[in-house]
């Protein structure tokens, strides 16, 4: 795997950044998202594996959008939306007279591109040097009655440090790796069920309302979890021996054999498929689940208060199992959200130690 420079290195992960942090405006944008980060990724010589589990990531977070179904109608299906992905960054790694388009960069993101040699018209500013291009040698002008050419004498200056290309992805930034971020609207959410089941029938609609949050928690759960196996995956890509591509509670089970929570995590994950990729006419109050059931068993328009917050709970033990082998992976039984006016740490939240 080559390596790159440095300054190659951190305009890798602040496009890719850029990139990711942007809503796409249509379906289109999504697979132009999609393909630049291949071509990006390429560039950069971050294989193709590795890649794809960037974008499908992401892409799940995207999906995880209430409002995903309104914005991008073509992608109703999950698995033909997965394909779409898969497909967009593969054939960025199969067209390498393609480059990374600085123009198509401002296009989807409304910014100028970070400084770097991959792309391909690149404004190279003060100091930018393209890999291609040698700083032309330049001379002084010889003194009056000298027919000598004097060169120039320019300080040494320090040689580029050039990185190894997977050292890229899981360095300082690893934004898109996180799924800390969702904590916060996760909180909010819970709150304002909290508030829904306290009031009166004549105060609210309390099936469709408890629904419409109990599902939201339910998808921003399943991406924070998501995101944070994303890690996983990449952390321990060495050791997996081919099972990068397995669902989470699969691959988490086969990288941790002590991993007590795979049938309940399959549960909600599932779970959570059913609500993006799903529509049921079954109302709530002809909701015929178990309480002690699957919640992959659960029909998407009877979840409920209770049905989120045992997923939410499902995730938050899987992610403090995680932290308790390797904190490197994930780090979460510190965080502290605001909750009924005070800072309370988030497993307490959700009635976890």
């Amino acid at each position: 795997m080559p390596d790159i420079l440095k300054q190659d290195a951190r305009a890798v992960q602040a496009a890719v950044k850029i990139l990711l942090d942007v809503l796409p405006r249509n379906a289109k944008a999504i697979h132009n998202i999609s393909y630049t980060c291949g071509l990006i990724f390429r560039e950069a010589g971050i294989t193709v594996e590795q890649a794809t589990d960037v974008l499908i990531a992401w892409s799940e977070r995207l999906r995880a959008l209430p409002n995903f179904k309104t914005l991008y109608p073509q992608y109703k299906k999950p698995s033909l939306y997965r394909y779409q992905i898969r497909y967009s960054v593969s054939s960025a790694y199969k067209r390498p007279q393609d480059k990374p388009s600085s123009s198509r960069f401002r296009t989807l993101t409304g910014k100028t591109p970070p400084p770097a040699s991959f792309w391909d018209k690149a404004d190279f500013s003060e100091g930018q040097v393209s890999r291609d291009k040698k700083p032309e040698k330049k001379t002084a002008k010889p003194k009056a009655g000298s027919s000598k050419t004097i060169p120039v004498i320019k300080p040494v200056e320090a040689r580029e440090e050039k990185r190894p290309a997977e050292k890229i992805l899981m360095s300082d930034n690893t934004d898109f790796f996180d799924g800390g971020p969702y904590i916060g609207p996760i909180t909010v959410l819970l709150e304002k069920l909290g508030k829904l089941e306290k009031a009166g029938p004549a105060d609210v609609d309390p099936v469709n309302t408890e629904n419409g949050y109990s599902r939201s928690i339910c998808l921003l759960a399943a991406a924070c979890l998501e995101s944070y196996v994303m890690r996983v995956r990449f952390l321990n890509r060495d050791g997996l021996a081919g099972g990068g591509s397995l669902p989470a509670a699969d691959l988490l089970a086969r990288l941790y054999p002590d991993f007590p929570f795979r049938d309940e995590l399959s549960g909600a994950l599932m779970l959570r498929d059913k609500i993006a990729g799903c529509q049921s006419s079954v109302t709530a109050s002809r909701r015929k689940n178990k309480p002690d059931g699957s919640l992959s068993d659960i029909d998407p328009a009877s979840v409920g208060a209770a049905d989120a917050l045992r997923a939410l709970q499902t995730v938050w033990n899987t992610l403090t199992f995680l932290e308790n082998k390797d904190d490197s992976q994930c780090k979460v039984s510190h965080i502290k959200v605001k909750h009924k006016s005070r800072m309370t740490k988030f497993g307490k939240v959700i009635g976890l130690s």
